[in-house]
């Protein structure tokens, strides 16, 4: 007669089998019902969670031969998936709409070009106010109290934003125009040339609008006495010529 290698979990059975024999009935019953009411887990998580058992020639009958392996990739790969969470959020969150939610610097908000509008007016909304411009008019800016615009005969207008009412208008050469977009206290359009040179145009001084910036040194700074120096250095003839260059006013 040949022996037969029984696999091993008919070995374990055969062993539980002879260890429970002569148990007491009861015991036998509530072993029996515990047991019938546990399923056997996944194929892959017994494969991850047990531990490799070897037999005799070396080889796994249990489990993963390289479990630590396998526990780094997948541990790698987490790592990776919250990384892509962690910038994905970061860039969500961070993503800049227009600095007040009351301007409107250009072309859909501002430069990011995050300002949509889902939906249009509800309700019945009531005529404000109109302005009959020199030409089709594509874009808009809106800072602070004023609207500002470029029409395709090539006239830039400021109106204010109650009540549309003129403040200024200059013509523009080369039209059309693309813009205007706002930003630091400037008005930016293109022409039609496109040329990379940037031109100013001089604004009526009755209309021209004064930016203010404050200076000064917080509590919470690190180096109050290099921010005291900067100020110094700022209000004095060395920093007023800098910022004269740009066209800043002297300090009041």
């Amino acid at each position: 007669m040949t022996e037969q290698q029984l696999p091993l979990e008919r070995m374990l059975a055969g062993w539980m089998a002879d260890e429970a024999t002569g148990a007491p009935e009861p015991i036998l019953a509530e072993i029996l019902a515990t047991t019938g009411r546990i399923r056997p887990r996944p194929r892959w998580w017994a494969l991850l969670v047990e531990r490799p058992m070897r037999s005799g020639r070396a080889r796994v009958a249990v489990g993963l031969a390289n479990r630590g392996l396998v526990y780094a990739a997948l541990i790698a790969l987490l790592l990776a998936g919250l990384a892509a969470l962690a910038i994905g959020a970061s860039i969500l969150l961070n993503r800049a709409g227009p600095a007040d939610p009351a301007d409107w610097s250009g072309f859909r908000g501002n430069a990011d070009h995050a300002g949509v509008g889902l939906q249009g007016p509800t309700g019945n909304p009531v005529l404000a106010w109109q302005f009959h411009a020199h030409g089709a008019v594509l874009e808009v800016a809106i800072v602070g109290d004023h609207v500002f615009f470029a029409a395709d005969d090539g006239t830039l207008s400021a109106v204010t934003r109650e009540g549309g009412v003129t403040r200024w208008a200059v013509a523009v050469p080369n039209p059309p125009l693309v813009g205007p977009y706002a930003a630091d206290g400037r008005l930016y359009v293109t022409d039609a040339n496109g040329k990379p040179d940037v031109a100013s145009i001089a604004v009526p001084p009755d209309a021209n609008v004064i930016a203010m910036y404050a200076g000064t040194v917080i509590k919470s700074s690190a180096n109050p006495s290099a921010s005291n120096a900067f100020l110094t250095w700022l209000a004095g003839p060395d920093g007023q010529a800098v910022l004269s260059g740009f066209g800043f006013l002297p300090p009041t």
